[in-house]
């Protein structure tokens, strides 16, 4: 049936009309879904710590996925908003993370 737009598949919504299929995307609040994305989550984490681990040893590995994480959010972060221009930093994002880890590398070696 026809609302008052004209939309035939279209619920209401607190703001105006929601077309049917935006309604049943998503369903974040599904405790399943969300269950089952805290999961995957926890698998890719405990699989990032083991590769770090096999590099660093074990008793490093938390503190260099997070060092790695950070500056990996960081390093996007600042290259989405333009503000880690070659111009300007003279440095391009695909040397800073070789960077990173060379440095890690070098941290670990002499510990």
């Amino acid at each position: 049936m026809p609302t008052e737009t004209g939309h035939e598949d279209a619920v209401e919504h607190p703001v105006g009309q929601q077309p049917r299929e935006a309604r049943d995307q998503g369903r974040a609040g599904d405790p399943t879904a969300v269950h089952a994305a805290v999961r995957a989550g926890e698998r890719a984490m405990d699989e990032f710590l083991a590769i770090v681990g096999d590099l660093v040893g074990t008793q490093h590995a938390r503190r260099f996925a997070a060092l790695l994480l950070a500056s990996a959010h960081g390093i996007t972060d600042l290259q989405v908003s333009g503000h880690l221009s070659v111009d300007k930093w003279h440095v391009s994002v695909e040397d800073l993370v070789p960077t990173l880890v060379s440095v890690i590398d070098s941290q670990v070696r002499s510990e």
